[in-house]
């Protein structure tokens, strides 16, 4: 992997809170949430993984980054200088990570550090948020929407896959509905983004440039977070809908007492501890799942928290089992 010798990163405290969506713009990268607000633009480098997932080795990336001399007067250490990448399900397909040339997070005391990198020494400079967004325009309307399968066609897969769990090996099937939608006018991406954080504030709600545009959108879901041999995981399944109405209360307590619901759950969670025990040195998952409440589109869903010790590479045996799903 390429030497990154040839850059120079400054680190430095910022004064006043930041306002990471606006930064982040509508071609920049963002990953907010309650434990992790990280924003990023512009392109210092590119990292090449000509063998996807499969053939990164996390000490090479993190040697590459450590060769980028670093005036850390912020006192951020190595979480000042990151890599980002769109990294495709298949472990073997050819990716790139983009090393920005701005990079700005919110440290867990709540103070604010931005790094700038570039070819020679600069100093990053960020506005602060004063508290005065500006005013969204009209959203665009809705030309048309295509929905695939069609609502015909998902029940009769819901009735195929049902009869291959009663009759068959499978226990658990996950299906994906596809809705195609043309707008009148261009999305304006950050307005959008706004919306999503502030009606579901226990996502993560992120945004990455693709080829093809920006990819963005809310999960409650965490998938890893990895910090050294340190990881954890907080799995979901099964759900139900609420409407804010009284009757919600009576809804989960049905959700909590579903021998289904904690079905569909366990499966996951014993998938994902069989897979994690093999190439770590200690893991466990909570005894009981905890409820978390969502606007849209689940309502409630199960949830669970994974922790661990060992070393996970690039993280590929959570991402192929999030693949198989």
């Amino acid at each position: 992997m390429t030497s990154l010798s040839h850059l120079v990163a400054r680190s430095v405290v910022l004064n006043g809170p930041i306002d990471p969506i606006g930064l982040s713009g509508e071609d920049g990268w963002l990953l907010t949430g309650r434990d992790c607000v990280i924003a990023a633009v512009g392109q210092a480098a590119l990292l090449d993984l000509p063998d996807g997932l499969a053939g990164a080795r996390e000490a090479a990336v993190s040697r590459c980054l450590s060769s980028i001399v670093h005036f850390d007067t912020a006192g951020i250490g190595p979480a000042g200088l990151r890599a980002f990448g769109v990294l495709p399900f298949s472990p073997t397909s050819p990716a790139q990570l983009t090393v920005p040339s701005l990079i700005v997070q919110r440290r867990g005391d709540g103070t604010w550090v931005a790094t700038s990198i570039a070819s020679h020494d600069t100093m990053p400079l960020v506005s602060t948020d004063d508290g005065e967004l500006s005013e969204e325009t009209e959203s665009p309307k809705v030309r048309s929407a295509v929905a695939m399968p069609t609502p015909s066609g998902y029940e009769e897969a819901v009735q195929a896959a049902t009869k291959q769990m009663e009759f068959g090996d499978l226990q658990k099937v996950v299906l994906g509905r596809r809705l195609t939608v043309s707008l009148d006018r261009p999305l304006a991406v950050t307005p959008a983004i706004r919306r999503l954080a502030a009606r579901e504030p226990l996502c993560t709600v992120y945004a990455v440039p693709t080829s093809r545009g920006r990819f963005f959108g809310a999960s409650p879901e965490l998938i890893v977070a990895k910090q050294g041999t340190s990881f954890r995981s907080r799995p979901l399944a099964g759900s139900i809908a609420i409407d804010g109405s009284d009757a919600d209360a009576a809804r989960e307590q049905a959700f909590e007492a579903s021998v289904k619901n904690q079905h569909e759950h366990e499966l996951v969670v014993v998938d994902m501890l069989d897979r994690l025990r093999s190439v770590t040195t200690s893991v466990q998952a909570a005894s009981q799942p905890s409820l978390v409440i969502l606007r849209f589109p689940w309502g409630l869903r199960y949830g669970v928290q994974v922790v661990g010790h060992g070393n996970l590479g690039c993280c590929k045996y959570l991402v192929d089992r999030k693949s198989v799903v």
